[in-house]
């Protein structure tokens, strides 16, 4: 019998290996259909924003609606340009004027294997390939997804990836899946595997603004549960929500704003905070709670749906986007010890959610709670939903560029509602 940590560690490293550029979810969404499949009775949907799988036992008071993404920057080959997808290259390397060489592996749009190469990038110029004669040994076709490569590997409690924002959370939502099938506990479980977040978290906007799942409507007994993997830490924007110091060495943060927008629809209390931090108290070990510094999936949710409970747990994750702070490719860490503290929140949440969720006395998001954040939320929504109408035509299609001229005038279409959004909201 494999223990949870081998479960967690064996399916990180099979995720990782998948590529999963903004806007090319297919070899993704493959192998997540694949992993769902080997589930009786599990109710799988998909549509082109996400893979929907929803776990129902008994009757409890609460459902949960647990949000994974599975996108992870990259860039789209075009042949007179490579194009940067989600925030790959760091402000500290174009601030050095450093240049820098990133390997990288090739596949189609599909995920198919095409070639290995080199990427150069020089601050102030566009990303290019170094090796041009790949260009022409393989004739690379349009809509070439080109990921930035390195082999994941555990080092002790050290996990060393590619994309652990957000595989890694990914696989700990696969393995408390596993563990829900395991054990039957009384709930409503509803696992939401978003396929563009990286990009205007573009998949879960076009969720909220449903205010719902294929199955169901979100309501006060629904709490959205993101799991995330992301930087840490605290700026200006931050402590207008908090003013908490989170660090990458203290565990798993129970996460209730994206920079200065808290996680509060509509002024009410939050349960989805208390019923974390009541998991917390149970759970014991090393956790944070607090405000973070940059937009989640939660960011959609709480611009655009009527759910008023909504937390994210985020794993601390080193290196975000494979680059460390002086501008040096690298890759993303995370700790197993907090992979593991963040499946025992589930499973915690998981129980307590069958009986109504009383109020915690470390609670932020109350009702009445004031938050600059909160005053005016037109502009945001506005930029979030200009975004969506880019970008959604784009993700439906599963690639970036147009391939024919029916696909010209639909991602026309699109560029064009989101210049009318932005100008007149």
């Amino acid at each position: 019998m494999h223990s949870e940590r081998e479960k967690v560690i064996t399916q990180v490293l099979s995720l990782d290996r998948t590529p999963n550029v903004p806007y090319y979810p297919q070899a993704s969404e493959t192998q997540i259909r694949e992993l769902l499949s080997a589930y009786p009775n599990l109710e799988v949907v998909e549509d082109e924003l996400a893979i929907y799988a929803r776990y129902t036992h008994g009757k409890p008071t609460n459902r949960l609606v647990i949000d994974t993404h599975l996108d992870h920057p990259g860039l789209a080959y075009r042949p007179d340009k490579l194009i940067t997808l989600g925030s790959l290259f760091p402000a500290e390397a174009a601030k050095a004027k450093k240049s820098m060489i990133m390997p990288v592996r090739l596949y189609q749009a599909n995920g198919e294997y095409l070639t290995s190469s080199q990427v150069e990038y020089a601050p102030g110029g566009d990303p290019k390939l170094v090796d041009q004669d790949v260009l022409k040994k393989n004739a690379l076709p349009r809509n070439s997804q080109v990921v930035p490569w390195i082999s994941g590997e555990p080092r002790e409690d050290l996990l060393r990836l590619r994309s652990a924002d957000n595989l890694a959370v990914t696989a700990v939502g696969l393995v408390f899946l596993d563990w829900l099938f395991a054990q039957q506990p009384e709930a409503d479980v509803t696992f939401i595997f978003t396929k563009l977040e990286e990009i205007r978290q573009i998949s879960a906007t076009g969720i909220a603004k449903k205010n719902g799942t294929p199955f169901g409507q979100f309501d006060e007994h629904t709490h959205i549960i993101m799991l995330e993997a992301a930087a840490v830490g605290q700026t200006a924007l931050s402590r207008t929500v908090a003013d908490t110091e989170t660090n990458y060495d203290d565990g798993v943060v129970i996460r209730i704003a994206d920079a200065a927008l808290p996680y509060q629809v509509n002024g009410q209390t939050n349960f989805a905070e208390a019923l974390a931090l009541h998991s917390r108290d149970r759970v014991g070990g090393a956790m944070q709670h607090g405000p973070l510094i940059s937009n989640c999936d939660a960011t959609s949710y709480t611009l655009f749906s009527q759910c008023p409970n909504i937390v994210s747990l985020t794993v601390p994750c080193r290196n975000k986007h494979n680059f460390t702070e002086d501008g040096e490719f690298t890759p993303e860490i995370v700790t197993q010890t907090d992979l593991l503290t963040m499946l025992a929140l589930l499973q915690s949440m998981t129980q307590l959610a069958s009986q109504p969720i009383q109020a915690h006395p470390e609670q932020i998001l109350v009702s009445g709670a004031q938050f600059p954040g909160l005053r005016n939320l037109h502009d945001q929504r506005t930029s979030w939903q200009g975004a969506y109408e880019w970008g959604h035509p784009r993700l439906a299609r599963k690639h970036l560029l147009s391939e024919n001229i029916g696909e010209q005038a639909t991602f026309f279409w699109g560029v064009l509602q989101s210049v009318m959004t932005q100008k007149f909201g």
